[in-house]
């Protein structure tokens, strides 16, 4: 298990209101919310990364132990493949296969 580090940031109002309105929402402390947000920003950003650098998608769920539906719905959102026929029809598939488990 990696060692966790504080970090304080400073934000502008508009996104402590935003925060606080999720955090109502889903009954957990602002910082929480904060955390679940920039983790999954960071999540996506390594998939992208590695996405385009070649990596399949396997490859990446290995490398960042990311779950691989997980990495299917980011490449989904962000449409990193968007003009790779194959790869769109790849994603679109496992997509419409999870949704149909879930």
């Amino acid at each position: 298990m990696s060692e966790s580090i504080v970090v304080n940031i400073t934000l502008s109002k508009e996104a402590v209101t935003y925060l606080d309105n999720e955090a109502k929402k889903t009954y957990l402390s602002r910082a929480t919310v904060a955390k679940q947000l920039l983790l999954q920003h960071i999540d996506e950003l390594k998939v992208i990364n590695a996405r385009r650098l070649g990596y399949s998608i396997r490859k990446i769920s290995e490398m960042y132990g990311i779950d691989y539906a997980k990495i299917i719905g980011i490449l989904h959102t962000t449409q990193v493949d968007a003009g790779d026929k194959e790869a769109d029809a790849y994603v679109e598939g496992t997509m419409k296969k999870l949704s149909e488990k879930g």
